[in-house]
């Protein structure tokens, strides 16, 4: 049985490709991808599945002179601290951007 994602009323599968990986958005699961040798020296390879409704943030890095973009996925028991967690966004704001990030997918 498919997640329901807050926003997204049918969710059509999209796939990004980065530098050292793959992200994709299913509807139900964000699916990370690694390969190539820096991604194995790094965060090591392989496949990782996080349902939509166990991700409690979503940050987004734009990339500068000196680094790549990235994007980053927080989960309840992680050791990220989100900015909700911080104090900085009150959870309807932060409802609010994940319904706009995940629709983006």
């Amino acid at each position: 049985m498919a997640a329901e994602v807050p926003g997204c009323a049918e969710a059509m599968p999209t796939e990004v490709q980065g530098r050292n990986g793959v992200v994709s958005f299913d509807g139900p699961f964000v699916t990370i991808n690694r390969k190539g040798f820096v991604a194995r020296a790094t965060v090591g390879k392989g496949e990782k599945r996080i349902p939509v409704g166990s991700i409690s943030a979503v940050q987004l890095k734009p990339a500068g002179p000196m680094m790549n973009a990235f994007i980053q996925f927080t989960m309840p028991g992680g050791n990220e601290r989100s900015l909700r967690d911080q104090g900085i966004l009150s959870q309807e704001e932060f409802d609010v951007k994940k319904s706009e990030l995940l629709s983006r997918m």
